[in-house]
């Protein structure tokens, strides 16, 4: 009987012992397969702000988005003491706040829809196409041809760095779009020396979070309305403008599709005769300052 009982436990614990080493293997077999290539969904919203019932019902794959944000604003009871922020509602007019963007390992084609412009972006072959068609009939379409290396300062947007934000990583995760991600946490310091005349959203973020996934490569930040020096990719960002946390911007991928894409997937349709960069970079600033300008009448 102890010969019994000893041959029992010996074979209890090598089993425990291959469970506890097959454990790991098991989790890491959970997880999503790196995303290399295909089609990322994304949108954006302002939470608990009256404007935010209005965007919810656009349908931003139209070609009438000015009519219907007219339609539905008048539609729809909104408290007027949220729209009398102009700081704010100039970044809900100008922010990407519905998108599709197309990845492989060499090129991306980035569309966005906002209240205010159609934009795309796309780089191939170390050559860039930016392009953005106001729906404010006062304002031109711009073209730009550009080298890739010249992209940030063709498509201006603040950048979340460690130079002005303090940086807190955390060991909170979430799971977005099905993709375990992990949570940090960037503060402004207080002082900015980042002068950038046609970024979009000029308003300086107080506060971000983001949740960033390791199955992804930095090259998906680029859809982001914000530049950051991180090394893997961002799936959802928290901006909040001020430091109460009242203006808050989310801006979140939607839905991810793994594909093999080809050429037609990266096929858009220029403006004719797109200016060149850096040849025509004066006229390039003052049309984009002009969109947004005109943009800001429509609030």
């Amino acid at each position: 009987m102890m010969m019994l009982f000893g041959k029992l436990a010996f074979a209890s614990g090598v089993f425990y012992l291959f469970c506890a080493a097959a454990k790991p293997e098991l989790v890491k077999s959970d997880r999503p397969a790196p995303f290399t290539e295909g089609i990322i969904y994304s949108k954006a919203s302002f939470p608990a702000h009256p404007i935010q019932p209005v965007l919810k019902s656009i349908d931003f794959n139209s070609d009438n988005i000015p009519a219907q944000y007219s339609r539905l604003k008048d539609s729809i009871n909104l408290d007027p003491v949220g729209l009398q922020d102009p700081m704010f509602m100039s970044v809900i007019f100008l922010s990407p706040v519905s998108g599709k963007s197309t990845f492989d390992k060499n090129r991306f084609l980035i569309e966005t829809q906002s209240l205010s412009y159609r934009l795309i972006n796309r780089v191939a072959n170390d050559t860039g196409i930016f392009m953005i068609r106001p729906f404010n009939s006062n304002s031109e379409n711009i073209g730009v041809v550009y080298d890739a290396t010249s992209m940030k300062k063709i498509w201006e947007k603040y950048e979340i760095n460690e130079t002005e934000f303090t940086i807190q990583k955390t060991a909170e995760t979430d799971v977005i779009a099905t993709y375990p991600c992990q949570k940090m946490i960037f503060n402004f310091k207080g002082t900015s020396g980042q002068t950038l005349p046609t970024r979009l959203i000029g308003n300086i973020p107080w506060k971000v979070t983001v949740w960033y996934s390791e199955a992804f490569p930095l090259s998906i930040n680029t859809q982001l309305p914000f530049y950051f020096n991180l090394p893997h990719g961002i799936l959802k960002t928290q901006v909040e403008f001020d430091k109460a946390g009242k203006n808050k911007m989310v801006f979140e991928v939607t839905k991810v599709v793994p594909k093999d894409v080809n050429d037609d997937d990266f096929k858009i349709t220029p403006f004719i005769l797109p200016l060149n960069y850096p040849a025509q970079a004066t006229k390039i600033t003052t049309g984009l300052m002009s969109i947004m300008a005109n943009a800001l009448q429509d609030m």
